[in-house]
């Protein structure tokens, strides 16, 4: 009897491995994780889930959203966007420089290929973004126009700088900076123009450097405060 053929591995769970490979995230961020800490989403359910996020707003029935997917996917820039970090940062590491030109040329964005990024990145105005090597991001994150993370100096001789790691639910507004090992908390809301080079609690909001408590009526879904900054 000749042995079987090994079968054919799914496209998506090879992306799932590259994820996972020597990558973890925080416990508590609302990622999906197996026992030993590692990230459990494959490409299509990120990508799935950035699109759901994007029409959140909309109400819309599970059917409907799905039945729409790929006419939004083709005419959509801010799910061209999130597609196109997610095939980079899930992709063979040769090929991370193409897709990463890609981002450059089509959406004036950058990215480091070490980034972790939660389910449900939004991008309502997808350009100017820059995300730099080994920051994190959490679930349900709202990124706006012209937002970078990453260090807060040019590293010197392969040294490894700290980067911030942002949590949950968190709404970044247009041309912010946050740099350093800085710790934004679970549905915080960074206003517009801020250079955050310190720690924000969570539920709180950081504006003209300043740190002010969200009301609780705020805190139920991050675009609620896309109006409040």
């Amino acid at each position: 009897m000749s042995a079987r053929k090994p079968q054919r591995r799914r496209f998506a769970d090879r992306c799932d491995d590259s994820l996972l490979r020597g990558r973890r995230f925080p416990r508590g961020t609302g990622l999906p994780h197996r026992r030993d800490g590692t990230r459990h989403d494959s490409l299509v359910r990120l990508i799935y889930a950035d699109y759901v996020a994007h029409y959140a707003e909309r109400a819309e029935s599970s059917r409907r959203l799905f039945t729409l997917l790929v006419p939004r996917s083709l005419v959509n820039p801010s799910l061209h966007a999130a597609m196109l970090i997610r095939i980079a940062l899930a992709g063979p590491r040769p090929l991370f420089f193409v897709w990463r030109n890609v981002l450059i040329a089509k959406h004036a964005m950058d990215i480091a290929p070490s980034c972790l990024v939660g389910p449900g990145l939004n991008l309502p105005h997808p350009f100017g973004l820059v995300l730099g090597r080994g920051v994190r991001i959490g679930s349900d994150v709202l990124l706006y126009q012209n937002v970078t993370l990453g260090t807060a100096r040019r590293p010197r001789g392969g040294e490894r700088l700290p980067v911030p790691t942002i949590g949950d639910g968190v709404v970044i507004h247009p041309n912010c900076v946050v740099a350093g090992g800085v710790m934004v908390g679970a549905r915080s809301v960074i206003g517009a123009n801020s250079f955050v080079n310190r720690d924000v609690p969570a539920d709180s909001m950081f504006r003209r450097g300043e740190i002010e408590l969200l009301r609780p009526d705020a805190r139920t879904h991050p675009r609620q405060a896309r109006g409040s900054v």
